[in-house]
């Protein structure tokens, strides 16, 4: 499953602005890559773990925040459709990752 969070956060002042780059290092932190300036996404080979995530993700929202996290499938990300700069680009692949349980 892929995780993706899209967000939403004010940055109006400096300490906003502060508390929004704090936000975007813990998803990194947590794993995400960035996609986009305000969509991260984590490949996650157990679908269990991303509950937890979200958990996470939202007890680190700054005030004032809005953030939507949707789960998809393997496929449905591979199916995607990504432009830059009008030229159609590759789809990211999933990455190798070990597991251990």
């Amino acid at each position: 499953m892929w995780c993706v969070v899209m967000f939403d956060l004010p940055v109006k002042s400096k300490k906003q602005t502060r508390e929004a780059n704090r936000f975007r290092n813990h998803l990194l932190d947590l794993g995400f890559c960035r996609s986009q300036l305000s969509v991260y996404v984590q490949y996650f080979p157990l679908a269990s773990r991303i509950a937890s995530t979200v958990k996470q993700i939202k007890t680190d929202l700054p005030d004032g925040g809005d953030v939507r996290i949707i789960s998809i499938t393997d496929n449905q990300w591979a199916k995607a459709i990504r432009f830059s700069k009008s030229e159609p680009a590759p789809v990211e692949e999933t990455p190798s990752q070990l597991v251990i349980f």
